[in-house]
């Protein structure tokens, strides 16, 4: 028998797990096509499940969709949920904040990134991409450059973060009070991927040359502390901080 035909049934159910992990994030096929450097065309194809695939490819869409490849293996589709439901767009849990997604070119809209950065140990990912834009509440008109707004996974910053949480971040930072502030760091490892995670500024100290080194911290003291130099760039920088907790987290949903 051709081990090809037997391979078939494997082959449409990764399918399904990429499309069903994209779908979660809201993303379109066109995005996950851009994370990857493909065309729609071949990832509707290999959704489809009517494309072979090596190992090499399956690590490829685990690194784009944020999860480990065992993870996108495991993943299959709920029997109890409608095959049509239309998925959640990159804006859930936004609307309860007041904000509404418009087209780029809007004035003071800001956009949405798919970091998802972590509360607690980040884990690596290519570089992020604006999903969409939008516009915040009425009467509220930030027009600040390098605002941004992301969704915080894990749930290691509560009380001051919930999983699911979006915030609302600059990249403006100069001359800051640093003691309290939430801030985002980033860090890249070998090869050249970068996590990202949200960490409290607990305090700050200097270096054997003097050098200012902030400490970071999460709520949830398993996780460590960390320590990043606020002159100098290296594999560990702060990228942003939270200028606004915006909510829509699943701990703030319950209450």
């Amino acid at each position: 028998m051709d081990s090809s035909n037997l391979a078939q049934p494997f082959i449409r159910q990764v399918g399904r797990a990429v499309a069903i992990l994209r779908t979660r994030n809201g993303w379109t096929q066109e995005v996950l096509a851009s994370r990857m450097a493909v065309s729609q065309k071949a990832i509707a194809k290999f959704e489809a499940g009517n494309h072979d695939f090596r190992l090499s490819t399956v690590w490829r869409f685990a690194v784009a969709l944020a999860v480990s490849p065992a993870d996108l293996l495991a993943t299959v589709a709920d029997p109890d949920a409608s095959t049509t439901a239309r998925p959640r767009g990159p804006l859930h849990g936004l609307a309860q904040a007041g904000w509404r997604r418009v087209p780029a070119e809007t004035a003071d809209a800001i956009p949405v990134f798919d970091v998802q950065p972590r509360a607690g140990t980040g884990r690596a990912r290519p570089e992020p991409l604006a999903v969409a834009w939008a516009l915040p509440p009425t009467g509220r008109h930030p027009t600040e450059t390098g605002m941004f707004l992301a969704q915080i996974r894990g749930d290691s910053m509560t009380p001051h973060l919930s999983d699911g949480d979006w915030c609302l971040f600059s990249e403006q930072f100069a001359d800051i009070d640093w003691l309290g502030k939430l801030v985002l760091v980033r860090e890249t490892d070998a090869s050249g991927l970068s996590s990202w995670v949200v960490k409290k500024a607990t305090g700050i100290s200097l270096d054997a040359r003097e050098a200012r080194v902030l400490n970071l911290a999460s709520s949830n003291p398993a996780y460590p502390l960390r320590q990043v130099h606020l002159d100098s760039r290296g594999d560990l920088a702060i990228e942003a901080v939270v200028r606004e907790v915006l909510g829509g987290g699943l701990q703030r949903s319950r209450t």
